[in-house]
């Protein structure tokens, strides 16, 4: 009996911890998703920007006075150079969108289910830790090849970058599955807990209406 109290009283414990901590995490998460529909907005807005100036770099930067002086001026770069980093950017933008979507729907799932300790979340989180190591990796792949084409040699791309996000995801993935093995383990010994102390109060029931009879007999 004084096993499964102090077995419950360790789990009061153990829930009280976690749904404090829980709220922080929660308030953490809300900051993220906000961050990452921020970044969603602006990848589709760049996106759109840079599609509409490809074909405006590559047939009408001579005759539009703003992109010649934007070129020459303030880029510094000639037509060539121009219309691959238009290219280029419009292919990492449209990255980030297919990302981000994904993220901004995995905080969604997140927040709906109200904590991270759930098995379709770490599920959800190690999808979304390959899609940030395989995109921007791909994405690095074909913009090298489209400057290459274009003969640029300083071209910067970010897939080293995805690829540290991609292993932060898996990592957080692994120890938030460490804490479902632990919240699990924790709810099986309560059980366990209870199921032992009905038991142990039957036979002590039991004890006690044997003895009465006992001395009933030995009297008689």
């Amino acid at each position: 009996i004084s096993l499964s109290r102090c077995v419950k009283f360790l789990w009061k414990l153990i829930k009280k911890i976690i749904m404090k901590s829980l709220e922080r995490v929660q308030k953490i998460f809300k900051v993220f998703k906000i961050l990452a529909q921020i970044i969603l907005d602006c990848s589709i807005i760049g996106c759109v920007l840079c599609t509409i100036a490809i074909p405006l770099v590559a047939v009408f930067s001579d005759q539009i006075e703003t992109i010649s002086y934007v070129r020459e001026t303030i880029a510094g770069y000639d037509n060539n150079i121009t219309l691959c980093y238009v290219i280029c950017g419009a292919i990492e933008c449209a990255a980030m969108i297919a990302i981000y979507t994904y993220v901004v729907r995995f905080y969604n799932y997140e927040l709906d289910k109200g904590t991270p300790f759930d098995e379709t979340v770490v599920t959800k989180m190690r999808k979304l830790g390959l899609l940030r190591i395989i995109v921007p990796v791909a994405t690095s792949l074909v913009t090298t090849i489209i400057a290459a084409c274009f003969k640029l040699q300083d071209f910067i791309s970010f897939g080293s970058s995805g690829l540290v996000m991609g292993l932060a995801f898996f990592i957080i993935s692994y120890l938030l599955a460490y804490g479902i093995d632990v919240k699990n383990i924790a709810k099986q010994q309560l059980q366990n807990s209870e199921t032992e102390l009905p038991n142990t109060e039957i036979e002590k029931a039991e004890d006690n209406n044997l003895e009465p009879k006992n001395s009933e007999d030995d009297n008689k």
